[in-house]
């Protein structure tokens, strides 16, 4: 682990719809969000090796709606999907940047972007620190993620 990030597992969203006589719905959680001094990094829907890379795609932006994160991504342990969030519509100078062409919203990638390459998308490098710490923290994750006891 990389001093200052954190890895929430089961990272609650909502408590659920209220149904009445004083029951909830099921309560939304994302299975991953990495977070970094304090900001959401990335949100992480993992699904099972059986299943379709793409299967947890619509809910992982759903969640990242709700968060206000902007990089999600989708995985079955096979490959993972990016989605590169739109920005909020209040937001002009990142609504302009990020259409600007410089990489699809969605698209199955064969790894998790370096921090460099997360670098050239974003304006956040002043809250979140230099892209070798980052890097630092996206390496910690995958090991997190990937370890040996995850799979079995």
């Amino acid at each position: 682990m990389v001093e200052a990030s954190r890895i929430r597992r089961e990272y609650p969203i909502t408590p659920g719809r209220i149904e009445g006589h004083g029951r909830r719905g099921k309560a939304l959680t994302a299975n991953y969000v990495l977070e970094y001094r304090n900001n959401k990094l990335a949100l992480i829907e993992a699904k099972a090796w059986e299943k379709e890379l793409t299967e947890g795609v619509a809910q992982a932006k759903d969640y990242a709606a709700k968060l206000a994160i902007r990089f999600t991504y989708a995985t079955n342990g096979h490959g993972i999907y990016q989605v590169d969030m739109p920005p909020p519509s209040h937001s002009p100078a990142l609504r302009s940047f990020s259409e600007g062409g410089a990489h699809p919203p969605e698209r199955e990638i064969s790894r998790y972007p370096t921090p460099d390459e997360l670098w050239s998308r974003t304006f956040a490098v002043a809250d979140l620190g230099r892209p070798e710490e980052i890097e630092k923290v996206f390496a910690g994750f995958q090991k997190y993620l990937y370890r040996q006891e995850a799979v079995a």
